[in-house]
């Protein structure tokens, strides 16, 4: 089960206009998982005509030099989208954490659900908790209980991973899972190598150490 793509809808009412500026939105330059989670895509819906950017027409029916209409829908980056919506000249589409599908599979059985589709889906998730109004709370709590459930699953596999290529258990995670599997399976290694006494050098933890300062 893969995450939808946020496609443009036509003749629907799916914009949300409850606009504010996203919490902590400036990116750290160092922050390479940051800048990528900036470059996924969402949908956003214009509310007046855009001089200049018919570019952005993936159809190619619209003058690649001339204005988009009023009303025309496209898919951007996410920082695009976070401007042009704060600048109060596009709306963000309804956020696809409301649909039925994504929302059930999440709720009955979250480790089922890949998310290779969207590398970032925490990141995107937390992006729209901001606009989505009302619902914000609802797909809040949504992400925090598949984030709960999923994490058990995580810490068990990084546990009992014996292989040192385990790109085939990581290829449904998103990134910040990824991140954790790692984490998780490299503390694993370290220790059994001090155990079977393969360590050349024993040193503080970096969390200790910064504990210290």
């Amino acid at each position: 089960f893969a995450f939808p793509a946020m496609s443009r809808q036509e003749g629907t009412n799916t914009v949300d206009t409850s606009f504010r500026r996203l919490k902590g939105s400036t990116i750290d330059y160092f922050d390479i998982d940051g800048l990528l989670a900036s470059e996924e895509d969402v949908g956003i819906q214009f509310f007046d005509e855009m001089d200049d950017l018919g570019w952005l027409d993936k159809s190619g029916q619209l003058d690649p030099n001339g204005p988009l209409p009023s009303e025309f829908r496209v898919s951007v980056p996410m920082w695009l989208a976070q401007v042009w919506a704060d600048e109060g000249l596009a709306g963000v589409d309804k956020s696809p954490y409301n649909d039925d599908d994504v929302r059930g599979c999440l709720e009955v059985n979250p480790n089922v659900f890949s998310m290779s589709a969207s590398p970032f889906f925490y990141e995107l998730g937390l992006f729209y908790v901001e606009r989505d109004g009302q619902h914000g709370l609802t797909t809040a709590g949504l992400l925090s209980q598949t984030f709960k459930k999923r994490l058990e699953r995580i810490f068990d596999q990084c546990e009992n991973w014996r292989n040192s290529d385990y790109s085939n258990t990581t290829k449904d995670l998103d990134s910040s899972e990824k991140t954790l599997f790692v984490s998780g399976y490299s503390a694993k290694r370290d220790y059994e190598q001090w155990k079977m006494r393969k360590c050349h050098k024993i040193q503080a933890s970096s969390f200790i150490t910064k504990q210290e300062k």
